[in-house]
């Protein structure tokens, strides 16, 4: 029963949540698939206040726990056609309302003015492509006489390399036949060179004497001296003429082996081959010369032509042009998604809002919604959600799309969080820009019966129960009965019940409290009727013949499939004047 009171805070907010159209009601009364009767002591007069009591027809259906909030129609899929370019409309090809396809032309601008500018800068363009066209041709030319020069220099140096071959070849051989003859000479000459070394002065000289120790050994060594110099003398003279023959029979061996060589190169004709090899050697490093150069000139005019074909091919090409061109494109607005126009700021002649068109699809909507801070743990993305409008009796069905991660608000008032709804389907019947009325279904219970929170108390013992009504009595007035009952799942305005004494079409009292589910209708002399009843349906009532029309009270209903009121009026109302 602590649920049950728990929901009562929020009871509150139902009337300006749940407003329906008028139930008829009569002295007998069918609503919700029950009967109430009211007796009434006698035909009411205009002014007069009748009382009654309020009860709920138990059926069986749907108890829904859910959140309630309300929102705006939008639709999922928006598009603007947007420009920022300064030209007058010269043609508008749709009208708010049409449906469009993705890249229809919504309108066009006028481009005779961009037409002006790029006919002046393709003429620009054409002469600067001639002038550019000019000097690719000389440059072709001096690149085609630098090949001509190449060749020739290649020729060149093929000629001076096969003289240069032959005349090497040439000389190979004669050396290579003066290769023994040279052999010997240069034995020769090694020989006599080396003898000569041996006749350099000093080679043959005495040994000198080392010098007296003493004063007094000069005397006694005297003798001795003198024959051993004398020994010394007469052998280095026979040393002396024994190098001389040999130097002689050297140098005659070296002039016989200088004169067979020269014999040779002269029978061989030596010094003419020589002379005709390092020509031809000079010849050739000559034409390698120039033909290195000869490459040199033909790239770098290569190199010419490739910058002038460069400049050429981009001398046609501007990207002043190629954004008047874009321009020019730009200025056929196209749409950029399916959908309806639902603004247009473009007329023929003016020039354009920034924002040209506004296109929405009518097939995808949505519906933008606030979740109170003490709502949004409950709520979740996937969740499933009833709408309803005041434009339409129809029920449509959504899903929970986005949760903002962030609130906003706070302060006095409560933080909100911004959610979005998709609606199911493409109901045409839902239309942009109207308020809806959704309700987040957190959990639903199905074939229950539900009473009203109110119609729910406890006995002595704290006992949760129901009063039933078990008929009337000798005034015609209904009797009430306590009857137990298990109370289930809860919402903010219904309690599923369950007893053993609840059976499809019994009748219980709205509320626990009798004097709180007493309530009054005032006739007034006009004939419509109003009363003491606050929250609820509208009806109409049908009173000894006469129909008014009366606002419906704090009746409870036991629908409770979207908190929809059910059960009637019951007992012999007592008349007020």
């Amino acid at each position: 029963m602590q649920t049950v009171k728990a929901g009562l805070s929020r009871v509150g907010g139902w009337v300006g949540r749940h407003k329906k159209p008028l139930i008829v009601l009569a002295i007998l009364v069918v609503l919700a698939g029950g009967l109430a009767v009211w007796k009434l002591r006698a035909r009411p007069a205009a002014g007069q206040t009748i009382e009654y009591v309020r009860t709920v027809t138990l059926s069986r259906g749907s108890l829904d726990d859910v959140v309630s909030a309300t929102g705006t129609v939008e639709s999922a899929d928006v598009s603007t056609v947007t420009t920022e370019l300064k030209y007058t409309v010269e043609e508008v090809l749709v009208a708010v309302g049409d449906s469009v396809q993705e890249g229809d032309v919504i309108c066009k601008l006028d481009t005779s003015e961009l037409e002006n500018q790029i006919a002046k800068l393709q003429e620009s363009l054409a002469d600067q492509t001639a002038q550019l066209q000019k000097q690719y041709d000389q440059a072709v030319t001096s690149r085609d006489e630098a090949k001509y020069a190449l060749d020739e220099a290649y020729t060149s140096q093929n000629r001076a390399q096969s003289s240069y071959n032959s005349a090497k070849s040439a000389y190979d051989t004669i050396v290579s036949q003066l290769a023994a003859y040279q052999s010997a000479y240069d034995t020769a000459l090694a020989e006599y060179q080396a003898l000569l070394l041996q006749s350099e002065p000093g080679d043959l000289q005495q040994t000198p004497s080392s010098p007296d120790s003493g004063a007094d050994q000069a005397q006694d060594g005297s003798a001795a001296q003198d024959d051993s110099t004398a020994a010394q003398d007469n052998s280095a003279a026979v040393q002396a003429s024994s190098l001389a023959d040999q130097i002689s029979a050297a140098k005659a061996k070296l002039d016989a082996a200088e004169s067979e060589l020269n014999t040779m190169k002269s029978g061989l004709g030596y010094t003419a081959a020589q002379q005709a090899y390092t020509s031809a050697e000079q010849t050739l490093n000559s034409a390698n010369s120039a033909y290195e150069q000869a490459q040199k000139t033909y790239d770098s005019a290569q190199d010419a032509v490739n910058t002038a074909a460069e400049n050429l091919a981009d001398g046609g090409e501007s990207d002043e042009l190629e954004q008047l061109y874009e321009q020019v494109e730009n200025c056929t607005l196209r749409a950029k998604t399916a959908g309806k126009v639902t603004t247009l700021d473009a007329t023929v002649g003016s020039l354009p809002g920034t924002t040209v068109a506004t296109i929405q699809d009518t097939g995808s909507l949505k519906i933008s919604i606030s979740i109170p801070e003490y709502d949004i743990e409950s709520v979740s993305v996937g969740l499933p959600v009833r709408i309803t409008t005041d434009v339409t009796d129809e029920t449509f069905t959504g899903t929970v799309s986005q949760i903002s991660p962030t609130a906003t608000g706070g302060g006095s008032s409560s933080s909100q969080f911004a959610a979005e709804i998709l609606v199911d389907g493409s109901p045409e019947a839902l239309r942009i820009g109207t308020n809806a009325s959704v309700e987040i279904i957190l959990s639903s219970t199905e074939d229950v019966f539900t009473v009203p929170l109110d119609a729910i108390g406890q006995d002595e013992s704290g006992q949760d129960v129901v009063y039933l009504q078990t008929g009337t009595d000798e005034a015609g007035d209904p009797t009430f009965e306590p009857v137990p009952v298990t109370v289930g799942a809860t919402n903010d305005y219904y309690a599923e019940v369950s007893g053993e004494d609840l059976s499809e079409g019994a009748v219980i009292r709205a509320a626990a409290d009798a004097s709180q589910a007493v309530s009054q209708i005032t006739l007034p002399a006009d004939g419509e009727m109003s009363g003491g009843m606050t929250g609820g349906p509208s009806m109409s009532v049908q009173v000894g013949g006469m129909t008014s029309g009366m606002t419906g009270g704090d009746m409870g209903g036991g629908r409770g499939d979207r908190g929809e009121m059910g059960g009637g009026m019951a007992a012999a109302p007592a008349m007020g004047g």
